[in-house]
């Protein structure tokens, strides 16, 4: 299924992407994903549906750090929170500036098709209808 993330285009097989799930899990701490899926919207919990992620089996992971306060900046603290997904399928259309990163064959090999779309970036406030300065 074919999904347009703008600037990116992703053709996500969601069905590859459940099997991935149902045979791995990825959560290294199971409260860590049940605090994360407690807070996700009805819009968001759908995504990860249609895109066939299981939030309960990605690698989720919290980290707080106490900052003190030094006299001009109050300290507190700061919670770091990530939630790193795969999905299965291929990418369609890219940024140009990730299709030169991705084309360094000593790290990627020769991975990216000839097929592969290039977006050029000062098409994004086009597409919205703003002009770019």
């Amino acid at each position: 299924m074919t999904f347009d993330f703008y600037p990116w285009i992703l053709d996500i097989d969601v069905e590859a992407t459940k099997q991935l799930y149902a045979q791995n899990d990825f959560a290294k701490d199971k409260a860590v994903n049940e605090r994360f899926v407690s807070a996700l919207s009805a819009e968001q919990k759908e995504f990860f549906d249609s895109v066939g992620v299981d939030p309960m089996r990605v690698r989720a992971e919290e980290k707080v750090h106490d900052i003190p306060d030094d006299g001009e900046v109050t300290g507190g603290k700061i919670y770091m929170r990530t939630f790193d997904f795969l999905m299965c399928g291929r990418i369609v259309a890219l940024p140009e500036f990730y299709r030169e990163i991705y084309s360094d064959e000593e790290v990627f090999g020769n991975t990216l098709p000839e097929t592969l779309e290039i977006v050029q970036l000062e098409k994004i406030s086009e597409r919205h209808g703003k002009k770019s300065i």
